[in-house]
């Protein structure tokens, strides 16, 4: 908290003499003169997309404040998702960085079902084998039914079972997407430095790329689900890949009820650029309808040291 409050000082000491330059009178911005953790706390509330366009230009204390690294810095301290190496980060690079680093931030676009168009998921209903294929750069030859594709349900995420708090955390809804009786996959690629992570940084720092999603089974109907994590390079050769698998007989799903499985990334070494995460599932009693695997709150993030 030291080193905190030193280094909020330090740019409420700039804001002083830029505002005593422009103004005359410093004790006119609030900056100046709050705690350093209610400036922090104050700027929570306000969009990042506001900070930079707006709180910018009330005056060229604020925007000489804003431009800082060291604000940006602060706020990555305070969400424990900060690397004392990111500190040589070009100062325009910061916001973006920060939209997705702050609080750990999802990079999964659509990960609860609200966009009832399944975008920007791409949708495939080959079989899961044929489907890895593709993936890898080869041509599956599978079935492209897809039984009754791919849909969105709302309920099954029980509130009242205990179980499921996380789950309901993670996931923000009680929405998930449910599978059919032929496979139905998908994938979805983040591009990182599109997202403000430079490749100077992936490369150096190899931030840790944490990947997790809950799945379940219904109670009455056995079916399988399948999950493929790959991390990408310039050309979206897969540099580094983790899978998992789990078949449910009929009548267990009931008891395990809804199950997580997580990865994270590290020292995959220089190269990476693309996220691509991609599963599926059926049902095994080849019923019409949504009788397959379900999943919920996919998510992948990146995770800095919390060294400072």
């Amino acid at each position: 908290m030291a080193q905190f409050r030193q280094s909020i000082g330090e740019l409420q000491r700039q804001i002083s003499l830029q505002s005593q330059t422009s103004y005359g009178e410093l004790e006119t911005d609030p900056l100046c003169v709050l705690p350093p953790e209610m400036i922090l706390a104050v700027f929570d509330y306000v969009p990042l997309s506001d900070i930079v366009r707006v709180c910018r230009l009330v005056c060229k204390g604020w925007q000489c404040f804003l431009d800082d690294p060291q604000f940006w810095q602060l706020r990555m301290m305070q969400g424990g998702n900060f690397d004392h190496r990111l500190r040589d980060v070009p100062s325009v690079c910061w916001p973006k960085l920060c939209k997705y680093t702050v609080s750990v931030a999802n990079l999964i676009k659509n990960f609860v079902g609200n966009d009832v168009s399944l975008e920007p998921w791409t949708l495939s209903y080959s079989s899961w084998e044929a489907f890895s294929q593709e993936l890898e750069g080869g041509h599956g030859r599978g079935r492209r039914s897809g039984g009754d594709k791919w849909t969105i349900e709302d309920g099954w995420i029980k509130s009242e079972d205990p179980r499921n708090a996380l789950l309901l955390k993670e996931n923000g809804s009680s929405k998930n997407y449910a599978t059919s009786y032929e496979w139905c996959c998908r994938e979805q690629i983040i591009d990182l430095p599109k997202l403000g992570f430079l490749p100077t940084i992936l490369d150096e720092l190899q931030p840790a790329i944490d990947i997790s999603e809950w799945f379940c089974a219904r109670w009455d109907c056995g079916s399988v689900f399948q999950i493929r994590v790959d991390l990408l390079d310039e050309k979206r050769h897969s540099v580094k890949n983790f899978q998992y698998s789990k078949k449910t007989s009929q009548w267990q799903g009931g008891e395990q009820g809804w199950l997580k499985v997580q990865h994270s990334f590290t020292d995959y070494g220089p190269g990476v650029r693309f996220v691509r995460f991609a599963d599926g599932g059926k049902d095994l009693q080849w019923w019409a309808g949504h009788y397959g695997s379900k999943m919920a709150a996919a998510r992948v993030s990146v995770k800095f040291s919390s060294q400072c």
